[in-house]
């Protein structure tokens, strides 16, 4: 297009930038400098500049809670008697302390400590801005406790071999992380417990073959391979296991291997001992915002609640003595059960495009 003169001058208007219309007041920066890529979604209106960015939990459920029960009898037809007994429960609370809203902060994106500093007074054009900031900011965090029970029973030829029952205190962190910055396949959003189990009291290093930690992370979205909400639990081991409604998976901490029962996937059927130590708070970055937009992106909101479910089975074995001898006949009885509680939150992303 070319230059505009009216009365043989060239016109400039009231901020000192070329005017390509008859009209000043129609174009606020040089061509280039202030456009959008062809075909982006502003790319007729001019790059969007994101003032604030913040994201916010909300009906967070405060307490979850997991419980299971295993019971074997086995009796032989020598009389000797072999029993195995599972009870282990946790139930955990202060995860409700994420709800509220969180704010991100303007930082340099090539260090994330440190704050960015925009030019004042703000440029008409925001692709004229400081091209090194990003809204960002850390996983709100919040301090969770509870309780873990565990009682273990194993009879083996009329010797006891293992006979536990403690209570024992579970410490950690609840971790929010807000929906991904995009809409669709991937978008979630999550909450983690970091959690350790200490031997004693809720406070000091406890007896250290007593810690362990487990995460549970609540996802609500969608991926390529995940087309429901699900419950993923992760072991010391980093064995991920995922809870979609109540589908139980068959797992054997019976040492009687002929034996099985079905759980929906948890931490508790697999539980032992080990020697970690207690972690501080954890801190991750919850995900970054480009301040300049050319696109119209989507910062998805979510909704998330699974049931509770509970279930339980019985069997009941016989196998007589062989008929030549050698060998035992045996009455075996074995029942479990379990109750998970359910578990719900939302969370959203708020803020502010200018222009709007």
């Amino acid at each position: 297009m070319p230059l505009l003169f009216k009365n043989g001058k060239l016109v400039i208007n009231d901020i000192d930038q070329l005017v390509f219309s008859d009209d000043p007041d129609s174009c606020r920066c040089c061509p280039g400098a202030c456009e959008c890529t062809p075909g982006s979604d502003y790319e007729l209106t001019g790059p969007k500049y994101l003032e604030d960015v913040s994201f916010s939990f909300s009906n967070v459920q405060d307490t979850y809670s997991e419980e299971i029960n295993v019971d074997e009898t086995v009796r032989w037809s020598d009389g000797i008697v072999d029993r195995f007994i599972v009870e282990r429960s946790f139930e955990i609370t202060g995860i409700s302390a994420l709800n509220g809203t969180h704010p991100f902060s303007l930082k340099n994106y090539l260090d994330l400590e440190t704050d960015c500093v925009q030019p004042d007074p703000f440029p008409p054009c925001p692709l004229n801005a400081n091209p090194d900031c990003v809204w960002t900011r850390k996983t709100p965090t919040a301090p969770i406790t509870g309780i873990f029970r565990n009682r273990q029973y194993y009879k083996k030829d009329n010797i006891v071999q293992t006979d536990i029952d403690q209570t024992l205190f579970i410490t950690g962190w609840a971790i929010g992380f807000p929906s991904q910055f995009k809409s669709g396949l991937g978008s979630k959003g999550q909450i983690w417990l970091s959690t350790c189990i200490r031997s004693g009291s809720y406070s000091g290093d406890g007896i250290a073959f007593l810690t362990i930690y487990f995460n549970y992370v609540w996802s609500s979205g969608q991926t390529s391979t995940d087309l429901v909400p699900a419950i993923r639990s992760v072991n010391r081991f980093f064995n991920d296991h995922t809870r979609v409604d109540c589908a139980e998976t068959v797992y054997n901490p019976s040492p009687f291997n002929r034996f099985y029962r079905s759980f929906p996937p948890s931490v508790l059927p697999r539980f032992d001992f080990s020697s970690v130590i207690c972690g501080n708070e954890p801190s991750y970055f919850a995900g970054s915002v480009q301040p300049v937009w050319c696109n119209d992106y989507t910062l998805p909101n979510t909704t998330y609640s699974i049931d509770g479910c509970t279930g339980s089975n019985s069997l009941i074995t016989s196998q007589p003595p062989p008929v030549f001898g050698g060998g035992r006949g045996y009455d075996a009885i074995q029942t479990s059960d379990y109750t998970y509680s359910g578990y719900a939150f939302d969370s959203a992303w708020n803020y502010t495009l200018d222009p709007p």
